[in-house]
């Protein structure tokens, strides 16, 4: 089953509770430009209720909202 890069940041933050740089989740799930994932995938309106992103420090990290999506929807599917 091929996972979506959003799913794929989700549970990398899942198991990282003290969150990741996105340089180190870009190239975790391997992205070309780490700009266009920061674009599509930390900043996106749909993922801001699941992920804290800090641009200042580009640290991103899970939500409470966000750990209930991957219990609940990304867990069970892997």
């Amino acid at each position: 089953m091929k996972m979506s890069q959003p799913k794929k940041t989700l549970l990398l933050l899942y198991a990282s509770p003290d969150g990741l740089s996105e340089a180190s989740l870009g190239a975790s799930i391997e992205v070309k430009k780490v700009s266009g994932y920061r674009r599509d995938v930390l900043r996106r309106p749909h993922n801001k209720a699941f992920i804290n992103y800090d641009e200042a420090s580009t640290l991103a990290h899970l939500s409470p909202t966000g750990t209930k999506e991957v219990e609940k929807n990304i867990l069970g599917s892997v």
